[in-house]
Protein backbone atom coordinates (compact mmCIF):
# COMPACT_ATOMS: atom_id res chain seq x y z
CA UNK A 1 0.00 0.00 0.00
CA UNK A 2 1.21 3.50 -0.74
CA UNK A 3 1.54 6.20 1.88
CA UNK A 4 -0.77 9.06 0.75
CA UNK A 5 1.54 11.64 2.35
CA UNK A 6 4.38 10.49 0.09
CA UNK A 7 2.26 11.02 -3.00
CA UNK A 8 1.51 14.59 -1.95
CA UNK A 9 5.19 15.15 -1.15
CA UNK A 10 6.32 13.99 -4.61
CA UNK A 11 3.71 16.17 -6.28
CA UNK A 12 4.52 19.27 -4.22
CA UNK A 13 8.26 18.89 -4.83
CA UNK A 14 7.50 19.16 -8.54
CA UNK A 15 5.36 22.22 -7.91
CA UNK A 16 2.33 20.57 -9.48
CA UNK A 17 -1.35 20.85 -8.68
CA UNK A 18 -3.42 17.67 -8.46
CA UNK A 19 -4.76 18.53 -11.89
CA UNK A 20 -1.26 18.82 -13.35
CA UNK A 21 -0.20 15.45 -11.93
CA UNK A 22 -3.45 13.85 -13.14
CA UNK A 23 -2.77 15.17 -16.64
CA UNK A 24 0.74 13.71 -16.60
CA UNK A 25 -0.47 10.32 -15.37
CA UNK A 26 -3.59 10.16 -17.52
CA UNK A 27 -6.26 10.09 -14.80
CA UNK A 28 -8.86 12.53 -13.51
CA UNK A 29 -7.97 15.07 -10.82
CA UNK A 30 -10.50 13.45 -8.49
CA UNK A 31 -8.49 10.22 -8.63
CA UNK A 32 -5.37 12.03 -7.38
CA UNK A 33 -7.45 13.67 -4.65
CA UNK A 34 -8.77 10.25 -3.58
CA UNK A 35 -5.24 8.80 -3.55
CA UNK A 36 -3.85 11.64 -1.46
CA UNK A 37 -6.76 11.33 0.97
CA UNK A 38 -6.02 7.62 1.39
CA UNK A 39 -9.47 6.61 0.14
CA UNK A 40 -8.12 4.40 -2.64
CA UNK A 41 -4.95 2.73 -3.83
CA UNK A 42 -3.47 3.20 -7.32
CA UNK A 43 -3.35 0.39 -9.83
CA UNK A 44 0.20 -0.80 -10.70
CA UNK A 45 0.17 1.04 -14.06
CA UNK A 46 -0.95 4.31 -12.42
CA UNK A 47 1.68 4.01 -9.68
CA UNK A 48 4.34 3.29 -12.30
CA UNK A 49 3.26 6.42 -14.19
CA UNK A 50 3.35 8.54 -11.01
CA UNK A 51 6.84 7.26 -10.21
CA UNK A 52 8.07 7.90 -13.75
CA UNK A 53 6.70 11.42 -14.04
CA UNK A 54 7.65 12.64 -10.53
CA UNK A 55 11.09 11.01 -10.64
CA UNK A 56 10.62 9.27 -7.29
CA UNK A 57 11.26 5.50 -7.10
CA UNK A 58 8.36 3.16 -6.39
CA UNK A 59 9.77 2.33 -2.95
CA UNK A 60 9.45 5.97 -1.93
CA UNK A 61 5.66 5.81 -2.00
CA UNK A 62 5.51 2.99 0.55
CA UNK A 63 7.92 4.57 3.05
CA UNK A 64 6.58 5.80 6.41
CA UNK A 65 5.96 9.51 6.67
CA UNK A 66 8.98 11.68 7.39
CA UNK A 67 9.33 13.54 10.71
CA UNK A 68 7.56 16.89 10.81
CA UNK A 69 9.59 19.69 9.26
CA UNK A 70 9.48 23.17 10.85
CA UNK A 71 7.83 25.42 8.27
CA UNK A 72 8.61 28.49 10.36
CA UNK A 73 12.36 27.92 10.05
CA UNK A 74 12.38 28.58 6.30
CA UNK A 75 13.87 31.89 5.20
CA UNK A 76 13.70 33.09 1.61
CA UNK A 77 15.18 35.70 -0.63
CA UNK A 78 12.47 37.67 -2.48
CA UNK A 79 9.81 36.23 -0.16
CA UNK A 80 7.41 39.13 -0.68
CA UNK A 81 7.07 38.35 -4.38
CA UNK A 82 6.44 34.63 -3.89
CA UNK A 83 3.07 32.98 -4.37
CA UNK A 84 1.64 30.51 -1.87
CA UNK A 85 2.38 27.66 -4.29
CA UNK A 86 6.00 28.75 -4.67
CA UNK A 87 6.43 28.89 -0.90
CA UNK A 88 4.85 25.43 -0.60
CA UNK A 89 7.19 23.96 -3.23
CA UNK A 90 10.22 25.40 -1.44
CA UNK A 91 8.93 23.94 1.83
CA UNK A 92 8.54 20.45 0.35
CA UNK A 93 11.96 20.65 -1.33
CA UNK A 94 13.53 21.60 2.00
CA UNK A 95 11.53 18.85 3.72
CA UNK A 96 12.75 16.23 1.23
CA UNK A 97 16.35 17.43 1.27
CA UNK A 98 16.42 17.43 5.06
CA UNK A 99 15.22 13.83 5.07
CA UNK A 100 17.96 12.90 2.58
CA UNK A 101 20.57 14.73 4.66
CA UNK A 102 19.50 12.85 7.78
CA UNK A 103 19.89 9.61 5.82
CA UNK A 104 23.38 10.67 4.70
CA UNK A 105 24.41 11.93 8.14
CA UNK A 106 23.69 8.51 9.62
CA UNK A 107 26.29 7.02 7.29
CA UNK A 108 29.08 9.60 7.37
CA UNK A 109 30.75 12.14 9.63
CA UNK A 110 29.99 15.81 9.14
CA UNK A 111 31.24 18.83 11.11
CA UNK A 112 29.05 19.77 14.05
CA UNK A 113 27.18 23.04 13.42
CA UNK A 114 28.95 26.16 14.66
CA UNK A 115 26.25 28.58 13.54
CA UNK A 116 24.68 30.60 16.35
CA UNK A 117 20.90 31.04 16.29
CA UNK A 118 20.58 34.79 16.69
CA UNK A 119 17.76 37.30 16.84
CA UNK A 120 19.42 40.68 17.03
CA UNK A 121 20.39 43.61 14.84
CA UNK A 122 22.40 42.91 11.64
CA UNK A 123 25.65 44.44 12.93
CA UNK A 124 25.65 42.32 16.09
CA UNK A 125 24.63 39.25 14.12
CA UNK A 126 27.54 39.77 11.70
CA UNK A 127 30.02 40.12 14.55
CA UNK A 128 28.79 37.05 16.45
CA UNK A 129 28.63 34.89 13.34
CA UNK A 130 32.17 35.85 12.32
CA UNK A 131 33.36 35.00 15.83
CA UNK A 132 31.64 31.60 15.69
CA UNK A 133 33.21 30.91 12.27
CA UNK A 134 36.64 32.11 13.37
CA UNK A 135 36.66 34.91 10.78
CA UNK A 136 38.26 38.31 11.05
CA UNK A 137 35.75 41.09 11.69
CA UNK A 138 37.48 43.52 9.32
CA UNK A 139 38.19 41.26 6.33
CA UNK A 140 36.01 40.02 3.43
CA UNK A 141 34.68 36.49 3.78
CA UNK A 142 36.42 33.99 1.48
CA UNK A 143 34.62 31.27 -0.51
CA UNK A 144 31.15 31.43 1.04
CA UNK A 145 29.96 27.86 0.44
CA UNK A 146 33.20 26.34 1.71
CA UNK A 147 33.03 28.59 4.79
CA UNK A 148 29.45 27.53 5.51
CA UNK A 149 30.20 23.82 5.09
CA UNK A 150 33.19 24.03 7.41
CA UNK A 151 30.83 25.51 9.98
CA UNK A 152 28.50 22.53 9.68
CA UNK A 153 25.94 24.02 7.29
CA UNK A 154 24.58 21.63 4.66
CA UNK A 155 24.64 23.45 1.31
CA UNK A 156 22.72 21.83 -1.54
CA UNK A 157 22.39 23.14 -5.08
CA UNK A 158 18.90 22.44 -6.42
CA UNK A 159 18.91 22.29 -10.23
CA UNK A 160 15.19 23.01 -10.37
CA UNK A 161 13.94 26.38 -11.65
CA UNK A 162 12.68 28.28 -8.61
CA UNK A 163 11.86 31.82 -9.74
CA UNK A 164 11.66 34.17 -7.92
CA UNK A 165 13.27 32.18 -5.10
CA UNK A 166 17.02 32.63 -5.54
CA UNK A 167 17.75 30.67 -2.39
CA UNK A 168 16.22 29.57 0.86
CA UNK A 169 17.53 28.36 4.19
CA UNK A 170 16.13 26.33 7.05
CA UNK A 171 17.13 25.35 10.55
CA UNK A 172 15.79 21.83 11.20
CA UNK A 173 16.55 20.15 14.49
CA UNK A 174 20.17 21.02 15.23
CA UNK A 175 21.25 21.39 11.61
CA UNK A 176 21.23 24.58 9.55
CA UNK A 177 20.61 24.06 5.83
CA UNK A 178 20.94 26.36 2.86
CA UNK A 179 19.58 25.51 -0.59
CA UNK A 180 20.31 27.75 -3.57
CA UNK A 181 17.86 27.13 -6.39
CA UNK A 182 18.41 27.83 -10.06
CA UNK A 183 20.27 30.92 -8.94
CA UNK A 184 22.99 28.55 -7.69
CA UNK A 185 24.59 26.53 -10.48
CA UNK A 186 24.44 28.47 -13.74
CA UNK A 187 24.18 25.26 -15.74
CA UNK A 188 21.69 22.94 -14.00
CA UNK A 189 22.65 20.05 -16.26
CA UNK A 190 26.01 19.94 -14.52
CA UNK A 191 24.27 19.12 -11.25
CA UNK A 192 21.50 16.63 -12.16
CA UNK A 193 18.59 16.21 -9.77
CA UNK A 194 19.11 12.79 -8.23
CA UNK A 195 17.71 13.56 -4.81
CA UNK A 196 15.02 10.85 -4.67
CA UNK A 197 17.46 8.04 -5.53
CA UNK A 198 18.37 7.03 -1.92
CA UNK A 199 14.65 6.62 -1.18
CA UNK A 200 14.71 3.53 -3.37
CA UNK A 201 17.16 1.82 -1.00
Amino acid sequence: MINPARLQQAREVRGWTQTALARQVGVHQSAIAQLEAGRMQPSPPVLDAISRHTGFPLAFFTRPSAPAFPLGSLRFRARASMTARQRRQAFWLAHTLYELMAHMAAQTEYPAPRVPQLASDPVATDRQTREAFGLATDQPIGPLIRTLERAGVWVVAIPVPLPPREAFSAWAGCTPNWGPGAGGPRNPSRCPWNGPAPFGN
